[in-house]
């Protein structure tokens, strides 16, 4: 729920809300995925995370304790974890020499949202160069890469070039259409 919904989801939506204009082409893309975001995380946390909410009737901590769990994780988020590969690479299992069917079917569905915002951001972005000029992207970048605990910089680190877009992009859509449906 923390690195989700408070960590990540939150920021991702608030970010690409604010730093993107209205007719910007990756917040129409990214929009249909992370609107209502920052409002229903609102909305639930405080019920969730309330002294007698949720959270405390379904896990085995207080209220405090939720907190301080919470407190505690926040700045030990990685971005890789809605990248698959990235944090199968992380996890020490990209390489192992065993079925993992979860970890393929996570990857298929990545790979699926990959190809979809990488041929979105080429039609826009004939070249790297054009995106590198997107002063919008920059500051979209730079602020996440800011705001992210640990920064962004596993996938999209250095100048914006449009793979590295699509990466974010297809990472912002599997947050929410995979690990939130996953995680629940």
């Amino acid at each position: 729920f923390n690195w989700i919904h408070l960590v990540s989801g939150s920021i991702f939506a608030l970010v690409t809300r604010n730093r993107l204009g209205a007719n910007h082409p990756i917040l129409r893309l990214l929009w249909p995925h992370t609107y209502g975001t920052q409002y229903s995380n609102d909305m639930v946390t405080e019920a969730q995370m309330a002294p007698f909410g949720d959270f405390v009737n379904m896990f085995s901590f207080t209220s405090e304790g939720v907190n301080a769990l919470f407190d505690a994780t926040y700045s030990k988020y990685r971005i890789e974890t809605v990248h698959p590969r990235l944090d199968a690479t992380r996890r020490g299992i990209a390489d192992a020499e065993f079925d993992m069917p979860s970890q393929n079917n996570l990857e298929t569905l990545f790979d699926t949202f990959l190809r979809h915002t990488s041929r979105y951001v080429e039609s826009y972005y004939p070249e790297d160069q054009t995106i590198q000029s997107d002063a919008e992207v920059s500051g979209w970048l730079a602020e996440m890469h800011t705001l992210i605990p640990n920064g962004i910089g596993a996938i999209a680190k250095g100048k914006p070039i449009r793979q590295k877009v699509a990466e974010l992009c297809a990472s912002i859509i599997y947050l929410g259409s995979v690990q939130h449906e996953m995680l629940g």
